[in-house]
């Protein structure tokens, strides 16, 4: 079962506890995060912690008191429109992935365009959409005018 989902640092933290109180755990996909972060696609950066159905209740015991909130980091991660935001601002701060970064944030604005309550980071991820888009018009200007002076 779920636990949390979060950064590598955070999972291998809570781990590390789970497994002290002799709670077992798994993490999916870890070595191939360590490997190519990008390859599975998605928030890359992102990792789950599993744990037995049974052990369940004990280690959420041992989850951070920010994290046992009504809802779960779990819940919020799971968010497809709150996943999607992340994305397109962890786009923007890696700049090279900022074409991406135009892409899901298209993607971001059409799925919120209609909410009535937007998510809870809507100014920064429609900032970071603008700046990616910005930096891909920075690029391909630069480009073009590179082709022209050859």
């Amino acid at each position: 079962m779920p636990l949390m989902q979060g950064s590598m640092p955070e999972v291998i933290t809570l781990q590390t506890s789970c497994e002290a109180s002799g709670i077992p755990t798994f993490v999916p996909d870890i070595n191939l995060m360590q490997a190519d972060p990008f390859i599975r696609g998605g928030n890359g950066f992102s990792l789950q912690l599993c744990v037995p159905e049974d052990r369940l209740a004990e280690a959420r015991a041992l989850l951070p008191e920010r994290m046992r909130t009504s809802s779960s980091a779990l819940a919020i991660a799971r968010n497809p429109i709150d996943a999607l935001g992340s994305q397109v601002r962890w786009c923007c701060v890696l700049l090279i992935t900022a074409p991406l970064g135009v892409w899901f944030g298209l993607r971001y604005l059409v799925l919120t365009h209609k909410l009535e309550q937007k998510p809870a980071e809507h100014a920064w991820t429609v900032g970071a959409f603008w700046l990616s888009f910005l930096l891909v018009l920075v690029l391909a200007a630069r480009i073009v005018v590179r082709s022209i002076h050859r």
